[in-house]
């Protein structure tokens, strides 16, 4: 390939070095920008792997902790008889101690109160 030059007068010299640097400025705004987009990236990916391990150490905790926990519906059921006896006995005393009181109103009344 044979070199050509070409004249230019001062103005167009110095206009042309200004549009050269200024080309370079933005290329290496661009590669500054390129390379904090890689660096983010990477600190995404290991954020995401760390955020995933997390997830599962979590799930295998829950999982542990399903197993070792007694079943809900046994317990609502033991509950729930210990409760229906609980308001069984509940009338019954309150019976006895409305006779009690009955008994308590006759004695005061035969002593004069």
């Amino acid at each position: 390939m044979e070199a050509r030059h070409i004249q230019l007068d001062f103005r167009e010299a110095i206009e042309t070095k200004k549009q050269i640097l200024h080309s370079q400025l933005n290329i290496l705004q661009s590669l500054k920008k390129i390379r904090t987009y890689n660096t983010l990236r990477k600190k995404e990916y290991r954020l995401k792997n760390e955020f995933k391990s997390k997830i599962s150490s979590l799930k295998l905790n829950v999982n542990s902790l399903l197993i070792t926990l007694p079943d809900v519906q046994e317990l609502e059921e033991k509950f729930t008889k210990k409760i229906s006896k609980e308001i069984v006995k509940e009338p019954r005393e309150t019976k006895e101690l409305q006779k009690e009181l009955e008994d308590i109103k006759k004695k005061l009344e035969k002593l004069g109160g």
